[in-house]
């Protein structure tokens, strides 16, 4: 019987005007969309090449600028990649890794480009609406579902039947649209996207996670045909229940995160280091001339002087790291909490829980982020500090013969991709949050539909 069903079910889906237009129109909007992200993707490459070169003869022992490596499935989810910096320059006589402004709060995600994940979490979820809103309450109003359930067939199957109907199509036609985007951005992007087995096994999580999310879409579907008796009030309510869901809480849920919780403005965080860094400098100023001046007074040689001044300016430049690292520190605390307590809320929606697991798996999420933003910490302080003193310890500015080569020997900054368990480790809020509504759904709908009366 559940064959039977579930054959019926294709049959009338596969017959409507409806999804053979709702067909149409993803195939070319991701025609569109995939053009435009593999040249979009292709000029961001050159630019990085570009950049690099430009970067490695500005290079020296006192600022070097270290380039994001480029994300691979950048052009099937953009997620906060444009809207963050990719470049930060380490400074020898800074504490600071430029540009502090490069932080990203909520209000930040808003108005998303049209990728993939638009024309699944968006579209997609709207096709899947579409589908699943009468399943029930039009058989009921027909009588066909009186008629089905005279026969010895448990209620359980009639609606799993129904829901897997639902279900099959949108797979189908997500492995379609995932293949055609795919096509169309490897022909497109001049070679420059990689499809390692890495990346396409990222591809293929992402297309389960996005499954997931129209599981719950279906089974909220088919739950609240079950509660109506009208198909046109299932359908309303469907579709309330979808524009909260995929296009008014994403906007809105970042509004409240910033009401909740709050972030200093970036002209006052920056006034006060400003103010701090002027306070150490001209602390650090007085040292040194109070020291020179006892040098002077000992006649102490010039390379002992110099050795001297190095090992003061390294304790100064420890002193500034502590002092003006906590300011940064306690500004990136707030930011962190902002977008902690942003996502946890904004998780609820299924397209945002589907745009953060793309963000995680894709590498173009605020974690990829910030892990980038740590190693080029870590590099300034374990590799370029201790280079660039170096490299100013075996200099001696006071010869006037040639000045040899400022530029420091450093080894490069090695930011492997993680794993995808890492990855998934990552997405572990968002994919659960999928999980339990759908539990939740399909109890509310296996329970409705036991109680529910089909005269």
């Amino acid at each position: 019987m559940f064959r039977t069903i579930l054959r019926r079910e294709l049959q009338e889906t596969l017959s409507s005007s409806t999804l053979l237009f709702a067909v149409v129109v993803l195939t070319i909007l991701v025609l569109l969309s995939a053009y435009i992200q593999a040249r979009y993707y292709r000029r961001v490459v050159e630019d990085y090449s570009l950049r690099q070169n430009i970067h490695q003869v500005e290079n020296s022992g006192r600022a070097i600028v270290l380039i994001r490596p480029l994300p691979p499935l950048l052009p099937f989810f953009n997620g906060a990649y444009d809207s963050l910096p990719d470049e930060f320059r380490l400074q020898s006589d800074s504490v600071i890794t430029n540009p502090l402004s490069g932080d990203l709060t909520p209000l930040d995600w808003l108005f998303p480009k049209v990728d993939l994940s638009f024309i699944i979490g968006v579209l997609m979820t709207l096709l899947t609406i579409l589908l699943a809103h009468d399943t029930i309450v039009v058989d009921r109003e027909q009588g066909t579902l009186k008629l089905i359930l005279s026969g010895p067939v448990q209620r359980r199957t009639v609606l799993a039947a129904k829901l897997t109907g639902v279900i099959l199509l949108m797979t189908i036609i997500l492995v379609y649209v995932v293949l055609l985007y795919t096509a169309v951005v490897k022909v497109f992007s001049g070679g420059t996207v990689d499809l390692s087995v890495a990346n396409l096994s990222a591809l293929a999580v992402s297309s389960l996670a996005a499954l997931l999310v129209f599981v719950v879409i279906a089974a909220l579907g088919v739950a609240i045909s079950i509660s109506v008796r009208s198909p046109l009030v299932s359908l309303s309510l469907c579709a309330t229940i979808w524009m909260v869901t995929v296009l008014i809480w994403p906007s809105l849920g970042p509004h409240i995160a910033s009401s909740f919780k709050t972030v200093s403005t970036w002209e006052a965080a920056q006034r006060d280091i400003s103010l701090k860094e002027r306070e150490l400098i001209q602390a650090e100023l007085a040292e040194q001339k109070k020291t020179a001046a006892d040098l002077k007074a000992q006649n102490v040689g010039v390379e002992s002087a110099w050795r001297q001044y190095l090992e003061l300016r390294r304790r100064w430049m420890e002193r500034r790291n502590v002092e003006i690292g906590r300011l940064v520190e306690e500004r990136k605390r707030q930011i962190r909490d902002q977008q902690f307590f942003a996502r946890r809320i904004l998780a609820f929606s299924p397209y945002v829980a589907f745009k953060e697991t793309l963000g995680s798996l894709c590498g173009t999420g605020l974690e990829s982020h910030d892990e980038f933003l740590a190693a080029v910490e870590r590099y300034g302080q374990q590799e370029f500090l201790p280079a660039s003193f170096d490299l100013l310890s075996r200099q001696k500015p006071w010869l006037n013969g040639a000045k040899p080569d400022d530029r420091v020997q450093l080894r490069p900054l090695q930011t492997p991709p993680p794993a995808l368990s890492e990855r998934l480790a990552a997405a572990a809020w968002p994919l659960s949050v999928l999980i339990a509504e759908i539990i939740i759904l399909l109890m509310v709908g296996i329970i409705g539909f036991e109680r529910y009366d089909v005269r």
